[in-house]
């Protein structure tokens, strides 16, 4: 038993939404007062309690980044579950993120959003200068946010998903737009650059799709060339002459009247009937058959 080695546990495959997933669920993040954390989960890959961790004054609103400090997790103590802020596990999850100007101006109208909260709640509400919080500003439960997105993704028609997987879904996009794998890895706080190797070179099935109809392109396109090459040989066009000579004799038809031959380009059927008729004068004049 003990030369034995354990079983090999297999890991679940990364589950990455598509680019028509995606779109989906952008389109119904309007419909939760959470929609912007979970588009920010999708546009600079944060974890969970990354997210619900950001202060507004991690945001430079001058040079566009955002920086994670800390973490929001639940724990137990004396069988009580509480929340509590941690410091990132490793020194790379500490981390500064340059934000697309379409998340600036997400975060900007959530803030509008959240100052209105402010102001219903009055001398109720507990400001503890969070990004994302309760309506009362305290801090969000991990499991709501976890609801947020499942209710999200139902209205949107997507299944299997986590919200785990809008961290897959950043580390893809990165990858399928060549960005180089160390750079993914530093966005998203990995300590490994093997792990995210492993867990992110998710290539999804639109990007191989692509690849193959650049292939087919390339071989039509190769097709289209032989071809050409192929009609525009000494030996098409001596068959093109003597095929029209004998036409011409059998029909007494001007060659110009005569129908394109089968297979034959109209474009490339009139270059040939006039090869043909240049061919028909020069053996006029010198009395040749």
């Amino acid at each position: 038993a003990e030369a034995t080695s354990p079983p090999r546990q297999e890991r679940k495959e990364t589950r990455v939404l598509s680019r028509e997933e995606e779109a989906k669920l952008l389109a119904v993040l309007d419909r939760d007062r959470l929609g912007a954390a979970i588009f920010v989960a999708l546009t600079t890959g944060l974890r969970c309690g990354e997210l619900l961790g950001l202060e507004w004054s991690d945001i430079n609103w001058e040079a566009g980044t955002l920086t994670v400090n800390r973490n929001l997790v639940q724990v137990r103590e004396d069988g009580k579950a509480r929340l509590v802020f941690q410091e990132p596990k490793t020194e790379a999850g500490r981390r500064t993120i340059p934000l697309p100007e379409e998340v600036l101006k997400a975060l900007r109208a959530h803030k509008a959003r959240q100052a209105q909260e402010r102001l219903v709640a009055g001398c109720g509400y507990r400001d503890h200068g969070l990004v994302f919080c309760t309506s009362v500003g305290t801090p969000v439960n991990p499991r709501n946010l976890v609801r947020s997105f499942h209710r999200l993704c139902k209205l949107a028609g997507i299944e299997r998903a986590n919200l785990h997987s809008l961290r897959h879904t950043f580390a893809t996009r990165l990858l399928e737009a060549n960005e180089h794998p160390k750079v993914v890895q530093e966005l998203l706080g990995g300590s490994q650059i093997g792990v995210v190797l492993d867990l992110y070179s998710h290539v999804s099935m639109d990007l191989k799709r692509r690849a193959m109809e650049r292939l087919d392109r390339e071989l039509k396109r190769k097709a289209l060339a032989q071809e050409g090459r192929e009609r525009g040989s000494p030996c098409c066009r001596q068959i093109v002459v003597r095929t029209a000579l004998c036409m011409r004799a059998q029909t007494r038809k001007p060659l110009q009247n005569l129908e394109p031959a089968e297979g034959l380009e109209p474009s490339t059927w009139r270059l040939q009937v006039a090869c043909s008729t240049a061919e028909l004068r020069r053996r006029g004049r010198g009395g040749g058959t």
